[in-house]
């Protein structure tokens, strides 16, 4: 390994020094595994609050991780066993290959940590508690919310983000949910939020809501003449987006793929596989098929939100003829029965920053999980250009919509 690439996942903390690594994994990593923000959270931990994370290790009282994008916070506060809650699979993914790649000698062997989804309930309370800033705003909320429950006037909460990050909009709710909030001074161009717990508020919040109730927002898609619900951290969670929108009018305008086994890779709230199954049945020829689909996302929330609309929109005497599954996973893999339809609407931002690696790489495990005249569908900016990546993959690609922001690709599995 070359010393840029070991630079690249060495984290030095006042903690000790981990190899953190990011996912999915690439063969020439440009980006770290951690940012500023993570430094900065780790080592004031560490020097002003060191007595209380002694304590906390020897008397057993807990400590939790809130959104830890790829497990560096985790990884480095191992010896306190956390529990990590995030709404990405994909993070806890990253934090247990982490955790094995540092922690694989005998002394460390009881090194673990609890991995929560963000569709579960916390339980029992919390010592510490650190929170990296979300990039929604509404998934900050509907945490801090559910957080009260599970705080008393004596946890210290730590949340730290770059400081683009950070807003007074972001500090209101913290003022909101739990109480007086102050922030540091910016440090390479990060910051950390400092809580102190109002007994009263979290009080109130205790008689206000639920600590596992998911918040759902709803929207009418007039496509599919019906409600939706997205939940906190959904994509376009007000909306039907317009690449959503452009992908439904594809379906309406082309001859649509006769498939028994259909995948909504990167699903979000379950639209376009919603919307495929309806497409196919309207026409008299496949109506009569039993079909199988396959909701597949990283984020734990889409998931849940796919399947409380399929429940909603597909009606009781369609479901006996269709099998759905729901599986929070990362990308798509090649299943017992070769996919013959894959929809995908693919993200194009790893966390804040622009790339496109995720999407080649869903085309590219497209293609391994299609049977043979098999079809890839995608959903993109005109300006990402995955015409081209696609044409690599499956020798062959036609745009089957185009308008002014976005096209719609068919490619065939040859």
């Amino acid at each position: 390994m070359s010393q840029l690439t070991e630079a690249k996942i060495r984290l030095k903390t006042a903690l000790g020094s981990f190899r953190v690594k990011r996912l999915p994994t690439r063969k020439s990593e440009t980006l770290q595994a951690w940012d500023a923000a993570d430094e900065l959270l780790i080592d004031n931990l560490a020097t002003e609050h060191a007595l209380v994370l002694d304590e906390q290790a020897s008397n057993d009282s807990r400590l939790l991780v809130i959104n830890d994008q790829f497990g560096a916070l985790t990884t480095s506060l191992h010896r306190h066993k956390p529990d990590s809650w995030n709404d990405s699979s994909i993070s806890h993914l990253a934090t247990r290959l982490n955790y094995e790649e540092n922690f694989k000698s005998e002394s460390d062997s009881e090194a673990t940590f609890n991995a929560i989804s963000s569709t579960e309930a916390l339980s029992g309370s919390y010592a510490i508690v650190l929170i990296k800033i979300p990039k929604t705003l509404s998934l900050l909320e509907q945490q801090l919310s559910s957080l009260s429950h599970h705080i008393n006037s004596d946890t210290i909460i730590i949340a730290a983000g770059m400081t683009k990050s950070i807003h007074s909009s972001t500090l209101a709710l913290f003022e909101k949910h739990l109480g007086e909030t102050t922030t540091s001074r910016a440090t390479k161009k990060a910051r950390l939020i400092f809580c102190k717990v109002d007994s009263k508020i979290i009080a109130a919040e205790a008689k206000t809501a639920e600590s596992a109730e998911l918040t759902a927002t709803r929207y009418f898609a007039d496509p599919l003449d019906s409600e939706l619900i997205s939940y906190a951290n959904g994509f376009s969670r007000d909306r039907l987006d317009l690449g959503a929108r452009a992908m439904m009018q594809a379906m309406n305008d082309n001859t649509l793929p006769d498939a028994e086994n259909i995948a909504d890779l990167a699903c979000g709230n379950g639209v376009l596989g919603l919307h495929a199954l309806n497409a196919i049945g309207k026409d008299i020829n496949k109506v009569d098929k039993q079909r199988c689909i396959t909701f597949i996302d990283e984020s734990y929330m889409a998931v849940a939100a796919a399947k409380e609309n399929y429940q909603h929109i597909i009606s009781d005497a369609d479901k006996h003829k269709i099998v759905p599954s729901f599986v929070v996973q990362d990308s798509i893999k090649k299943p017992d029965v070769n996919y013959d339809w894959i929809i995908c609407n693919p993200p194009f931002h790893i966390g804040t920053a622009m790339d496109t690696y995720i999407a080649n790489r869903m085309f590219q495990q497209s293609f391994i999980a299609l049977q043979r005249t098999g079809q890839l569908w995608v959903v993109a900016n005109r300006h990402l250009k995955y015409e081209n990546q696609i044409k690599k993959i499956f020798k062959n690609a036609k745009i089957v919509l185009s308008n002014k922001k976005f096209v719609v690709i068919a490619a065939t599995k040859m």
